[in-house]
């Protein structure tokens, strides 16, 4: 059940009473999106590095 006043929207359960596991698993899925993002950036900004550092000695300029 969703309590929605002029700005939020309150999710309860059948008791009238905050549901705490709802806001747990939001807590939950939106930590996991975050770090799914973080570590997909990393994982694409060492990709970057590793290249630059190998693939510009590989092919001197001034050959």
């Amino acid at each position: 059940m969703t309590n929605q006043t002029a700005e939020t929207t309150i999710v309860t359960d059948r008791f009238g009473n905050v549901d705490v596991a709802y806001y747990e698993r939001e807590a939950m899925r939106l930590r996991n999106e975050y770090l799914r993002t973080q570590a997909g950036d990393f994982f694409i900004s060492l990709r970057r590095g590793i290249h630059n550092l190998f693939g510009s000695s590989a092919t001197p300029s001034n050959a």
